[in-house]
């Protein structure tokens, strides 16, 4: 099972070295953003974690032990069921300390399928679009390139770059409603 551990401000990566020094496994999710550097101005992509502050630790409850986890170096504490208002037996171990809470197993699955998200709606290089309106209208063609409004194109047909307006362009779909798009690594 997966449990969730807060960790200390900025001390994430900390926290996930000495979890696997202590032979826990971790899973952070990530997101990828693009940002704009304050001094240069050129564009950065960014992997930063999907829930700040927050890591996944697999346990077994009934083979390890949980406890030493809430002492590690970068960890403020497993999350329990402490903060319900009212803590029964079941809700404790032997020593009377809260239980973690389990994360629902489809949750964890869905995140372990994809470590990366892409929460900005798109589009993203590598994704292929139909051209709406321009010179090439109804033509499809792979996203190259993002620059502000501007959406840098090579077009399917000629391969030559182009570049239009995002509002110029639409997403793909397959039969089943999901965007098709190169893999995104």
């Amino acid at each position: 099972m997966w449990y969730v551990a807060e960790t200390k401000p900025g001390k994430l990566p900390l926290a996930q070295q000495h979890l696997k020094q202590q032979h826990y496994d971790t899973f952070v999710p990530q997101t990828h953003e693009t940002t704009i550097h304050p001094t240069t101005h050129q564009k950065q992509h960014v992997l930063k974690p999907l829930f700040p502050g927050y890591i996944f630790i697999e346990l077994n409850l009934k083979v390890q032990n949980w406890t030493p986890i809430n002492n590690t170096r970068g960890i403020r504490h497993l999350l329990t069921g402490a903060s319900k208002p009212t803590v029964t037996i079941d809700d404790q171990d032997d020593f009377g300390h809260p239980i973690p809470i389990p994360i629902h197993d489809r949750i964890i699955t869905a995140l372990l399928a994809r470590p990366i998200l892409y929460l900005d709606p798109g589009p993203h290089p590598g994704d292929r679009v139909k051209i709406l309106s321009s010179v090439f209208q109804n033509e499809t063609a792979l996203i190259d390139s993002i620059q502000k409004n501007r959406v840098h194109l090579i077009l399917d047909t000629y391969r030559v770059p182009i570049s239009v307006h995002r509002n110029q362009i639409e997403a793909l779909h397959d039969g089943k409603g999901q965007e098709r798009a190169l893999a995104r690594s």
